[in-house]
């Protein structure tokens, strides 16, 4: 678990054998395998104003406090993009690098947030937050595998990632 660039490069030096990287990109070195697009939602406190609504507007989000991820992540220029793309406005209020440290911080009101669906399925479920989904149009975050770019793959990689899809189908049938 790290920033993005640290974990291609730890593939690259040979310090992991593969990694699981959001928005994975082919680069010099490194072979990428498409897993997973995971829907994205809109999060808010549980009480916040925005909690109870079905269908959201771009008017809704107007003046909003928002709590975003750090700049130079992929995840964020997305959300921008999806932000210019619906011309919703919104205020940054703080940004953070990690999925975990934004649930906090809308947790605790300082704002709304963007983020994976999955990744809030706890919370929702313990009411610790409320999601909405994002429609018309939709965002996704894609989840690849990255590992160096040899002619030959590790049986045991094959394995572990054939246990991970496996696992994910099982695990997404449960939660919607």
């Amino acid at each position: 678990y790290s920033q993005p660039e640290k974990i291609y490069n730890a593939v690259l030096n040979d310090e992991a054998d593969f990694g699981i990287v959001s928005f994975p990109e082919k680069r010099s070195g490194i072979m990428v395998e498409q897993w997973i697009e995971e829907t994205m939602c809109l999060i808010t406190p549980p009480k916040h104003q925005l909690s109870t609504k079905s269908k959201l507007k771009n008017q809704d989000l107007k003046n909003q406090f928002f709590i975003a991820f750090d700049e130079d992540l992929a995840i964020r220029k997305e959300i921008n993009r999806y932000m210019r793309r619906t011309k919703t406005e919104t205020r940054i209020k703080m940004a953070f690098d990690n999925v975990e440290s934004i649930k906090k911080a809308v947790q605790i009101g300082e704002g709304i947030s963007i983020v994976p669906e999955p990744s809030v399925y706890r919370e929702v479920k313990s009411k610790r937050l409320a999601a909405i989904k994002l429609s018309n149009p939709s965002i996704f975050r894609p989840l690849g595998f990255i590992m160096k770019d040899t002619s030959i793959r590790p049986n045991a990689i094959n394995k572990f990632i054939d246990f991970l899809r496996f696992e994910e189908k099982k695990i997404r049938k449960k939660l919607f």
